[in-house]
């Protein structure tokens, strides 16, 4: 997932209104994690870079994390793609807290903190191993002030975790955020393959948490599938609140977006973009 989501992020050009970044360090965390052991004799193929790995491999991948009722769902969703299409998100809200303890988590690694565009270089060169983000794409959140949060095993980094202080980051058919002083929203998030279900993102998280606190961000909120059971179960684990409920339903002959948000008013946390005419 990238967003703790079922989606990718979207990364377009914003015009949005941004905090002023105080004076900041890189923050690096350490927390313990064993390195898994390489084996180069076993690589899956879609590991080669010269090489697409099969269709039904990713289906299997969703099947096993997300398993047999959503992925169900998924591939139902998925049939009806070319004539609707929903997606149902869960509005977490996160009070952030001063100098929160790194969680417990299965071996050893370090999470270092990123933000703002002095900080572009060591963020490029640190994300390049991981290979989900462009360079592009990471200047462009950098420049608006953005933080990332990158977990390192040694001197690999296995995964990220970015928080946005300005509004107008989309969250999915042409819907974006609302962002309030003092607020942040957390989203695209990823961990490789190998890593996951060692507690790296709640280490990732916790490190967002303190670089921020300190530089007067009291809220940050986040977008979770219905069908991410995987961070269903950390949001469930770290006991953080659910504020609204969000569906929305496109229908792709009429280019129409159905909305409803329950628990707040959708106006609250999200507006409509505004496309020229």
């Amino acid at each position: 997932m990238r967003r703790l989501s079922d989606e990718p992020s979207t990364s377009e050009e914003i015009t949005s209104r941004t905090i002023a970044e105080p004076p900041r360090n890189t923050l690096r965390s350490r927390a313990r994690v064993e390195l898994p052991p390489v084996d180069n004799t076993s690589k899956s193929k879609h590991e080669s870079p010269g090489k697409l790995a099969p269709p039904w491999s990713r289906a299997f991948e969703i099947l096993r994390w997300r398993g047999p009722w959503r992925f169900l769902l998924l591939s139902l969703r998925e049939l009806l793609k070319p004539l609707v299409y929903w997606h149902v998100y869960y509005i977490i809200q996160n009070d952030m807290q001063p100098a929160l303890p790194t969680p417990a988590v299965k071996g050893k690694f370090e999470t270092s903190v990123y933000a703002g565009e002095q900080d572009l270089a060591k963020a490029n060169t640190a994300l390049a191993g991981v290979g989900e983000l462009t360079p592009a794409e990471i200047a462009l959140r950098l420049k608006r002030h953005d933080a990332v949060a990158i977990a390192f095993a040694g001197e690999q980094a296995i995964g990220y975790l970015w928080m946005t202080f300005c509004s107008g980051l989309e969250l999915v058919f042409d819907t974006v955020w609302t962002v309030h002083p003092n607020e942040a929203v957390i989203y695209d998030t990823f961990v490789l393959p190998g890593w996951r279900g060692r507690g790296i993102h709640a280490c990732m998280d916790v490190a967002l948490n303190n670089w921020a606190y300190p530089r007067g961000i009291v809220r940050a909120f986040a977008s979770i599938s219905a069908v991410n059971n995987q961070s269903l179960g950390v949001l469930k684990l770290a006991g953080k609140s659910r504020i609204m409920t969000l569906v929305l339903l496109r229908l792709r002959g009429l280019n129409r977006t159905w909305i409803r948000a329950t628990g707040l008013p959708f106006s609250l946390y999200f507006e409509r973009k505004q496309h020229p005419r």
